[in-house]
């Protein structure tokens, strides 16, 4: 049996975060305003989100979906830059913001053009009796909620998240091989057998080095972009990986060969 991983983010379904705050951050928002006083503070904090998505970082972080504790840090930074305590407020006022970039980047997701591509690859590789799944870090509801949001996650015949996985196996998390090694281990107690595995994903570090390290038969996206001021990111233009591609079209042909061998 063949079972095909894709990694989620940047490379199934792109990144929604700096359209969404674009978006969102050139409307008049009256609660911000009457929050922060003024419009600078009100620029300050788009920017200061910003800042603090690309450059702060955690175990299961769900830069996509967004979590509470980027818009807090952005906050917090602002009461330094402006001495305005804003202790009291930052609980009811973040759920708020949090509630309208999620309902944005839904319909973001939804409409991303390279899904149309890559629901037809899916059911292709299910034609040829191919199984096919995710294998990523964030938190399990994120995930889920993105493949939702995708049209993908019903497609799928597996979906394994770092944040789930880690219950079971410590440190399941990418870069390490461990979070590969317990994806083979719960294979094996789903299928009663090792599948010939094939993983994509966009980064060298946390998707080739550790799946090839292993055995599993990689594929890279070299993405044409790369937003280098991502602390999360890996915007590395060489790869070790058994195959590559810059054009999604291009995986047809890659699992064409895969599938022949």
């Amino acid at each position: 049996m063949t079972l095909v991983l894709f990694d989620i983010g940047h490379t199934l379904i792109e990144d929604p975060f700096p359209e969404v705050i674009a978006s969102l951050s050139s409307k008049t928002s009256p609660f911000l305003n009457e929050l922060l006083g003024d419009t600078t503070s009100v620029d300050l904090f788009w920017d200061y989100w910003c800042q603090e998505n690309w450059q702060h970082n955690f175990s299961f972080a769900s830069h996509f979906v967004q979590e509470e504790t980027w818009p807090v840090r952005a906050l917090r930074r602002l009461e330094k830059t402006n001495g305005k305590d804003l202790s009291s407020k930052i609980p009811l006022i973040v759920p708020i913001l949090i509630k309208e970039y999620r309902e944005a980047a839904k319909d973001h997701i939804a409409n991303q053009k390279q899904l149309v591509l890559h629901r037809h690859l899916i059911k292709s590789l299910r034609n040829r009796y191919v199984k096919v799944g995710v294998a990523s870090n964030d938190r399990e509801y994120a995930s889920r909620a993105m493949l939702n949001w995708a049209n993908l996650f019903s497609l799928l015949d597996y979906c394994f998240v770092s944040e789930t996985l880690s219950e079971t196996y410590i440190s399941a998390e990418k870069p390490s091989p461990v979070f590969f090694q317990a994806i083979i281990k719960e294979l094996r107690l789903k299928e009663r057998t090792t599948p010939n595995v094939v993983y994509i994903g966009d980064s060298e570090a946390n998707d080739i080095t550790p799946a090839k390290s292993l055995g599993i038969t990689t594929v890279r996206y070299l993405r044409k972009y790369y937003n280098m001021s991502s602390s999360w990111i890996d915007g590395n233009a060489t790869s070790e990986a058994d195959f590559t591609y810059s054009d999604p079209e291009a995986l047809f042909d890659i699992f064409d060969a895969i599938l022949r061998q």
